[in-house]
């Protein structure tokens, strides 16, 4: 009987040619193969990557990222931990400057040091409670991108880096269905019942598209769940590619939420998202929505990490952009 350890994860061919200590290492999707291709007895044991098989990893993909023609087939998936809300912003930014110049594609996601409020690129100041952020020790940014307030709490967020897709899938509306058609793919595996918003329809006829609070309404090609909206995605575009990010929230606590604008039309009574119910299966969501989305874009998923040039970059854009007084109080 011969024992594989499973690495439940991504197909990585640098791991099948660097076994070690005579243990035979198969990716999930590898064994499945070999399991229906031959007659050999398979005992199946979830593991992990050694220490050394993730610095290895790590290595590949840097030396992956000096060569651009090698990245064009691999969307990079890189799963943060919380980390601060001007460095989540840089982050994106950076993720975005790389794919203009090394034609990176990158899903990420991650989550925030402290509960956040995020403002659009052009929102204006005036449009929040200042003091109820600082009562409550709330975290204030600035994102590059538009649109309208997102509070980041109870959630996982995404950003997707790539190239801006050639034909029916080039403008904006249709690059972000196609995004949030992999996420409702993802989420109907797991049996969660979603579906986008139709085209044109809801945004002209939702009398509160203007209102600063971003869950309030929906707009073109928006999930929706339970009949509501249930995610807040905003994207910005430069040099041909294009970076989109989004709250995709387990819970909103409405009260919480509306405090925290000086001005609003929008009320307890109001619908908000439900939250998404998958807390505890947060692993699973990120599996399935990064494969559903580098199918749709005709690339092959792979666990990766910033390079050098790409954490020194977001030092410096975090420190001389999203930390500065001059970008927060641009409007």
């Amino acid at each position: 009987m011969t024992e594989y350890v499973i690495i439940k994860s991504f197909t990585n061919i640098l791991l099948l040619s660097n076994s070690i200590q005579n243990k035979s290492f198969l990716t999930l999707n590898t064994a499945i193969f070999f399991g229906k291709s031959t007659n050999l007895e398979v005992t199946e044991q979830i593991g992990d990557y050694t220490e050394n098989e993730k610095k290895a990893i790590k290595k590949e993909f840097q030396n992956l990222h000096k060569n651009k023609t090698n990245m064009n087939n691999i969307l990079r998936v890189i799963k943060d931990k919380k980390i601060p809300a001007t460095e989540n912003m840089a982050t994106d930014e950076v993720l975005l400057n790389s794919c203009i110049k090394y034609n990176t594609s990158t899903l990420r996601f991650y989550y925030w040091e402290h509960p956040t409020l995020s403002l659009g690129r052009n929102q204006k100041l005036s449009d929040i409670n200042l003091a109820e952020l600082e009562k409550n020790n709330f975290d204030i940014v600035r994102r590059p991108t538009g649109g309208n307030a997102v509070f980041h709490d109870d959630e996982i967020t995404y950003s997707a880096t790539f190239k801006i897709p050639q034909g029916k899938f080039g403008s904006i509306v249709e690059s972000c269905r196609l995004i949030h058609l992999a996420m409702a793919k993802a989420l109907n595996k797991m049996g969660i019942i979603t579906y986008l918003s139709p085209s044109i329809q809801v945004a002209h006829k939702d009398p509160k598209a203007s209102d600063p609070v971003c869950f309030a309404h929906a707009s073109d090609t928006e999930l929706i769940y339970n009949g509501i909206k249930l995610i807040g995605s905003a994207q910005m575009r430069r040099s041909g590619c294009l970076m989109q990010h989004g709250s995709i929230p387990f819970s909103i606590d409405k009260k919480k939420l509306l405090n925290l604008f000086s001005k609003t039309d929008c009320t307890e009574n109001d619908e908000f998202s439900p939250g998404l119910p998958i807390r505890d299966k947060q692993d699973i969501f990120m599996d399935f929505f990064s494969k559903a989305l580098a199918t749709n874009l005709g690339l092959t998923e792979q666990i990766g990490d910033y390079t050098d040039e790409e954490k020194e970059a977001i030092k410096e854009l975090k420190k001389n952009k999203y930390m500065t007084k001059e970008w927060m109080e641009k409007r």
